[in-house]
């Protein structure tokens, strides 16, 4: 009854009435409009029938004199629709349909087994190599099918720019999905052709998307080139890639006559990710990182032996394994090129100094403080004697000396490195440098740890009022230094004044990074600190529960902020006096700091102790359980830490409250401890506030109400360190 809307493409926006009728919104429409079902028909899966390798070698033999010299658009001009033009389908189809089979009997089309991304402008003779050699790596070659374009598409049905972007990110991605592999040539290396051409772009726009793994495909004689530059030029492979992955390919080519469609390429890239065309550069540099990691291990396992250690492809492999998380692997490798380099140039030379600090920041990045120390001392001896004390470097190496102490909990030896660095950079960039603004803030950060909570604040305010002059109210960093003040006001019993700060910094983070960002969901975290500590607990749970979620969500189960974000929820729950709903929280922490980050890291002890804490109070008749699950705990804690370390001090407390339960301690050990803590602390440091009352309560018992309101705020501080405040 409308045949101006006959070919017209839509989306169905409600469902079917008793009438068969749809509400269906027609592209470049505004309003639905009422179809019967009848007269609406879905958009067509992509064809996913791919060709053998057997398949392209026929085609090539058959039609040489006129393959050679061809590109893959010339090819499809000149022979491919040709040759179909008769059955009006593809290639891959109407072999299909013959029953074509090889020599072996096996289909010539079949379901794809690989997506192969090429260019129109690629000679049609690379990409017939490349898809063979690439056939030939897989375990059983003779089943490999490739879905190529030019074999794989009906060039007789609608061009593909008729399609309305629907089917694209539809059908077309789905089809993507289920073929579940694709690659994409690089040929030549430099000046890879898919990455400058629309529909090559669009299609690994749609791999990404549909979480494909994404490989590259090239010539043998490609491969070799490639892998000559991997040996003497890696940096000049990972930028030349890189730079056309950031953002050349919004400058690609359209691939087609349409001058609007790499406009449309662009907008349904922009649209398809959470964070724009910049998500999917990322994701498509990761990606092509992955690949290129294989390549160049396996061009270093080829490189002999006294060449290896001094080579630049040694640094960047254990680079990329440490963008891929693979820590382990990339240690050896970095311990190889520091023995390498000290043997052949001295431990004083700057190559070797930067061997030494790759190392150190790998293994503090593992969480073995204790191995990386050395090596981070060692580099910044280095720096002073060769480049003098101002140096660049020199700074560098004083800020990651004394983070890696801050973490080991030698707060005393970290506090002279960190002035040392504010003094210089104060000296040499000024005040509102942006590096000074960083020193000012973590100089901050580190009084507040020792419980200097007066001069934690006045660095942190300059931090917050130069920030704010510098970047502005909404910068990341800004936000950053009003959270942090936030919690120093807290601690010192601001409790307006610091949830004023607080609620500033979450807005803002949501504001400018969004609810998932790690910065937002740790300032949310301490908002249900600072909510607990006033006494609203309900209030804090929400926010404690979206932390966790949100850490789950976008780090996993096992990320020590996640187990952070776990052993919090516990304890208000431990608040609350819902010691059931608090245990198994306590024991993921403990599972899981144990299984990811070993039995002698601060966050496990912490977890422990917690455990064990709550296993006395929930079940005092049988402290017995408690003092097992404690173990070791105490000594470990003070061989690993210091017995003066924030945890190892929390962990004796704990361990004391369970010894008055068993018997086999009075509270005299308890006061023992406490008064170690006013001295390391101080004696308005929320731990030491806590335990005091504990050990100054002549009728203490251990019983669940025996802990105080505010413990949770301090245990967390104690037994997480940064990562649960």
């Amino acid at each position: 009854s409308k045949p101006e809307l006959n070919g017209k493409f839509g989306t169905v926006l409600r469902a079917a009435n008793e009438a068969g009728r749809l509400g269906v919104r027609l592209e470049g429409g505004k309003e639905p409009i009422s179809l019967h079902a009848r007269n609406v028909s879905p958009l067509p899966p992509l064809d996913t029938l791919g060709v053998s390798v057997a398949a392209l070698r026929s085609f090539s033999s058959a039609h040489a004199h006129l393959v050679s010299g061809l590109t893959v658009a010339e090819a499809r001009h000149a022979i491919v629709e040709p040759l179909t033009c008769e059955c009006g389908l593809s290639l891959a189809r109407a072999l299909h349909r013959l029953g074509a089979e090889d020599e072996a009997g096996r289909p010539l089309a079949a379901p794809a087994t690989l997506f192969l991304i090429a260019a129109d402008a690629e000679p049609l003779d690379a990409v017939l190599a490349a898809a063979e050699r690439h056939a030939a790596s897989t375990d059983s070659p003779g089943d490999a099918y490739l879905w190529l374009s030019p074999f794989c598409t009906n060039f007789h049905a609608p061009p593909a720019e008729a399609w309305p972007l629907s089917w694209w990110q539809g059908p077309f991605r789905e089809g993507v999905k289920s073929i579940g592999k694709a690659a994409v040539l690089f040929q030549p290396w430099e000046e890879p052709r898919a990455l400058t051409h629309g529909w090559c772009v669009w299609q690994l726009h749609t791999a990404l998307a549909a979480e494909v793994p994404l490989s590259v495909v090239c010539s043998e004689a490609e491969a070799a080139r490639l892998r000559e530059a991997l040996l003497g030029r890696m940096d000049e492979v990972v930028s030349a890639w890189d730079r056309k992955a950031e953002g050349g390919w919004r400058k690609a080519e359209a691939g087609c006559s349409a001058e609007d469609l790499r406009a449309k390429v662009e907008r349904g890239i922009d649209r398809g990710w959470e964070g724009g065309g910049d998500e999917f550069g990322s994701r498509l540099i990761q990606a092509i990182h992955k690949w290129l990691l294989g390549e160049a291990r396996a061009a270093l396992d080829e490189m002999p032996t006294e060449e290896r250690g001094l080579s630049r492809l040694l640094e960047r492999v254990a680079s990329l394994l440490q963008e891929h998380g693979e820590l382990e692997a990339a240690e050896p490798l970095l311990r190889e090129q520091y023995e390498a380099r000290r043997a052949a140039l001295g431990l004083k030379h700057a190559d070797t100094l930067d061997g030494v600090n790759n190392l150190a920041l790998l293994l503090h990045q593992q969480g073995k403080l204790e191995e990386a120390e050395p090596f981070s001392r060692l580099k910044l001896e280095g720096c002073r004697e060769a480049r003098g004390d101002n140096h660049p470097d020199t700074v560098t190496a004083l800020d990651t000396l004394s983070q890696l102490l801050s973490d080991i909990g030698k707060l005393d030896e970290a506090l002279p490195l960190k002035r040392e660095s504010l003094a210089v950079k104060r000296q040499v960039l000024g005040d509102r440098h942006p590096d000074t603004l960083v020193s000012i803030h973590n100089l901050g950060r580190l009084l507040r740890a020792k419980g200097d909570l007066n001069g934690a604040e006045a660095l942190l305010r300059e931090a917050v009022l130069a920030r704010r002059d510098v970047f502005g109210g909404r910068h990341p960093d800004t936000l950053a230094s009003i959270e942090f003040l936030g919690t120093v006001l807290k601690a010192k019993g601001d409790l307006d004044g610091g949830e004023a700060l607080l609620c500033e910094a979450v807005e803002g983070q949501r504001e400018a990074l969004g609810d998932r960002h790690p910065s937002t969901l740790h300032s949310i975290n301490s908002l249900g600190h600072l909510l607990c500590d006033k006494g609203d607990i309900e209030g804090a749970e929400p926010l404690y529960r979206e932390v966790l979620k949100g850490n789950r969500e976008t780090l996993g189960d096992r990320h020590p902020d996640t187990l952070a974000s776990i052993a919090c929820l516990g304890m208000l729950l431990d608040d609350k006096g819902d010691l059931d709903g608090a245990a198994p929280l306590y024991r993921e922490a403990l599972d899981g700091t144990r299984e990811t980050l070993g039995d002698r890291h601060m966050y496990t002890l912490g977890s422990i102790g917690n455990y064990a804490d709550l296993l006395c109070r929930r079940d005092p008749v049988h402290p017995n359980r408690a003092r097992t699950a404690m173990g070791d705990a105490p000594e470990v804690a003070r061989e690993v830490l210091g017995a003066d370390h924030p945890v190892s001090l929390l962990i004796e407390a704990q361990a004391a409250r369970i010894g008055i339960a068993l018997g086999v301690a009075g509270r005299a050990v308890l006061r023992q401890v406490v008064a170690r803590m006013e001295a390391v602390l101080g004696p308005e440091h929320p731990q030491t506030r806590k335990y005091n009352t504990l050990g100054k309560s002549a009728d203490f018992q251990p019983t669940k109400s025996s802990r105080p309101r505010n413990t949770l705020r301090a245990r967390s501080k104690g037994s997480q360190g940064r990562s649960m405040t």
